[in-house]
């Protein structure tokens, strides 16, 4: 494989079935044109291909997210569907599919001046060490996994609805309550118009969030 050959541009329309054909070898599942589209939804791009001839064999997508941080409303980006073709893995340096594809993303979207604030993503083990051995990006924070023992009855005041259009008000009222106390941390936005559109939406199985309302 020459690396000389190999170029990077930004994803377009016409990339979608390639994208799909790619995901699917590289994470083992299909995904479908509409998940695709709808998770894409607020770009005009979806990312950077790496392409060797004809052929993309690597992509870096990123997806808008609304986030205050510091008291102020910034947008950042959500780092997803990093992939490289699994004949193409082997190259770990500065000229590998994978570090052609993040940096670019990075050195044009990604800066005070840029698109976007700040990146975040979820990377799993081995793309944590990658980008960081490349200088790329680096381990901030731990997810933790909160769990507790619920309580066997539920007061006779409070009920859990699935969450519904007419709670968006609900959700915007309690959004902004709790927004001040997590002034001093980047948080997304999580107002009624973004839990419709990421935990209602049928293209992501219709999972819905539950709401809990006092009578």
């Amino acid at each position: 494989m020459n690396s000389s050959g190999w170029q990077t541009r930004w994803a377009t329309e016409a990339d979608t079935e390639a994208l799909l054909s790619l995901f699917a070898r590289c994470f083992d599942a299909p995904m479908t044109r509409e998940e695709w589209a709808w998770k894409y939804r607020d770009t005009s791009s979806p990312g950077v291909v790496c392409l060797d001839g004809d052929t993309i064999i690597a992509f870096n997508g990123g997806m808008p997210r609304s986030v205050q941080f510091g008291g102020r409303q910034l947008t950042a980006v959500q780092m997803g569907d990093v992939m490289v073709d699994p004949r193409y893995r082997g190259i770990l340096t500065r000229r590998g599919p994978f570090y052609q594809v993040v940096h670019r993303f990075f050195s044009e979207k990604v800066g005070e001046t840029c698109d976007y604030r700040y990146a975040f993503g979820f990377p799993h083990a081995r793309h944590t060490r990658l980008g960081s051995a490349l200088k790329l990006y680096c381990d901030t924070d731990r997810i933790v996994e909160a769990t507790w023992q619920s309580a066997p009855k539920r007061r006779w005041l409070t009920t859990a609805t699935p969450l519904q259009e007419r709670d968006a008000a609900t959700v915007d009222r309690l959004w902004q309550a709790m927004a001040p106390t997590l002034a001093p941390f980047a948080v997304g936005k999580r107002d009624g118009q973004w839990l419709q559109q990421r935990l209602c939406a049928p293209l992501v199985g219709g999972m819905c969030a539950g709401g809990c309302f006092t009578g």
